[in-house]
């Protein structure tokens, strides 16, 4: 499994979370496949450029991400360069690290050798890690350091396109089936787009008995945190019903447990398992205010419900 990171730049340091500063830098890491890199203030609307490949292009999915002016945003990226850090860096530098449409080979193998090259002209510190991974010494790019499984450098991958070769969704799906096989779970992460919503799920707790978890809404790094402390949780307590709440998966607030009604999304469940149930973990807004709550801050995008919501009376 690859890299799944999202970190912060804001007032000076990195941090786990979104950040309300004029002047921020967010770097997201999809499976050490795509890096989405955002950053204001910026040359357009929104700054907004990918390491490795277009999720258009890695998903086979047009709607999958939106057009990008390499060029604009190079320069915007310098520009942001010298007024954030005081890095002097040209744009004709940073525009080929920027991933171009239809691309079939990466620049580097691991997306996250490419982010650490961009980090350096930008005048930033690489960000910190968890306890699951490590900063390499030599080329200061993320290792994964207790996983089990460990992907080669250069044989990690085959040419992603062309007669006789796999899609990549297919290899995604196949590499998912192997962890399921090897591990008896895994998670599988959908990257958000356009006005649609990232969600992350797993795929495997049915054989445990349990329902399968979903989570909307939230990066990659930091749904697969979740999602990782509820299964662990499970085995500690039992699984978790609908209507249950607990604060023991973050240290930043509850998540309430509903009943999911459309398991259409859940393609790779669907899939592998034909018949399950799955439940979505809700985390509630900065006030601690859920979805359904008169005082709920987010708009219904940033978390969309795949259920209905608890009665009033949900267990805690």
């Amino acid at each position: 499994m690859g890299l799944f990171l999202t970190r912060t730049f804001a007032a000076g340091r990195w941090t786990e979370h979104a950040s309300a500063s004029d002047a921020f830098l967010t770097v997201d890491l999809h499976d050490s496949d795509i890096a989405t890199i955002t950053y204001a203030p910026a040359p357009t609307s929104r700054g907004l450029v990918y390491l490795g490949f277009q999720p258009r292009d890695y998903f086979e999915d047009p709607k999958a991400s939106s057009d990008v002016d390499l060029d604009e945003q190079a320069a915007g990226l310098a520009a942001w360069a010298q007024g954030v850090t005081g890095a002097k860096v040209e744009s004709t530098s940073i525009r080929p690290l920027l991933a171009d449409a239809e691309v079939e080979d990466p620049l580097d193998d691991f997306v996250e050798e490419t982010t650490a090259r961009l980090l350096t002209l930008l005048g930033l510190p690489p960000p910190p890690l968890s306890e699951r991974q490590a900063w390499s010494a030599t080329a200061q790019v993320p290792l994964l350091v207790l996983e089990v499984e460990r992907r080669c450098a250069r044989g990690r991958r085959v040419r992603r396109y062309g007669k006789g070769v796999d899609s990549p969704g297919e290899r995604a799906f196949a590499e998912l089936r192997r962890k399921v096989d090897t591990h008896g779970w895994a998670i599988r992460h959908v990257l958000g787009y356009s006005s649609a919503a990232p969600f992350s799920y797993t795929v495997g707790l049915t054989a445990r008995g349990w329902n399968e978890l979903l989570i909307t809404g939230l990066p990659a790094g930091v749904a697969d945190v979740f999602i990782r402390n509820a299964v662990d949780e499970q085995e500690s307590r039992g699984p978790f019903q609908a209507g249950d709440r607990t604060d023991a998966l973050t240290e930043s607030g509850s998540v309430v447990f509903i009943r999911v009604e459309d398991l259409r999304g859940l393609t790779a469940a669907e899939r592998m398992l034909v018949d399950f149930e799955a439940l979505q973990l809700v985390w509630p807004d900065s006030n601690d205010n859920f979805p359904w709550d008169m005082r709920y801050r987010n708009p219904p995008e940033a978390q969309p419900l795949m259920g209905s919501a608890p009665g009033p009376n949900h267990a805690s």
